[in-house]
């Protein structure tokens, strides 16, 4: 039976990164992940090696349109998250002005 990566985190004010509002602007918004659901194990591990995991925040730079992906930078690297990878992750909604050094995962 599957469960999450970090499983056992109170997840009840955690929103799905595929829930994120579309970014249009220049400015990223920030997400840090809570919870990685495993229901598929080759996304997990293909997310995992993205370095999408519980306690990492990632950039959210904008959604493209008509059901393209979400580019978020991670570790400054830009990425395209596709809606069914984004869908297994779960967390918090920083806001625009996030400063990486005043959180810890």
């Amino acid at each position: 039976m599957p469960n999450d990566c970090g499983a056992g985190i109170d997840t009840a004010s955690a929103v799905r990164l595929v829930t994120f509002p579309d970014r249009t602007g220049s400015a990223a918004s920030w997400f840090r992940v809570r919870r990685v659901s495993d229901r598929d194990s080759a996304a997990l591990r293909h997310l995992g090696e993205l370095g999408v995991r519980p306690g990492v925040v990632l950039a959210v730079e904008r959604h493209d349109p008509f059901g393209g992906p979400l580019w978020v930078r991670i570790d400054d690297r830009p990425c395209a998250l596709g809606i069914p990878l984004t869908r297994l992750v779960h967390g918090d909604v920083l806001g625009d002005d996030h400063d990486l050094d005043e959180e810890t995962p």
